[in-house]
């Protein structure tokens, strides 16, 4: 099975655990893109890289197209969690994206 058969895995974030969950998912042999404001300096082989800001929904949305799931790996502090991660805002639009995917 090629991975262009295979479900997308968008993983949102490129810091620590990001890179290493993208790097995992990648020796998995699944397609994998990484979605973060800035391109990480290394990314393995193979690794899709999207820019897009978190708070961005419209971003957010395009980077996650085609994806059939995807991981929260964003780093902010956690005291602004309620302001940059609204419920109402990123997770309610991006789900539909996502979950239209889902069997």
């Amino acid at each position: 099975m090629s991975t262009n058969d295979r479900a997308m895995h968008v993983v949102l974030g490129s810091g620590q655990v990001g890179r290493a969950l993208a790097a995992h998912l990648a020796g998995l042999e699944l397609p994998v893109r990484v979605v973060s404001r800035r391109r990480p300096a290394q990314l393995p082989e193979g690794i899709e890289w999207r820019g897009a800001e978190a708070t961005d929904v419209r971003a957010l949305t395009d980077a996650a197209q085609g994806a059939t799931v995807m991981y929260q790996c964003l780093n902010a502090p956690y005291s602004k969690w309620p302001e940059l991660f609204r419920r109402s805002s990123v997770a309610s639009s991006l789900a539909p994206n996502v979950s239209a995917h889902c069997s």
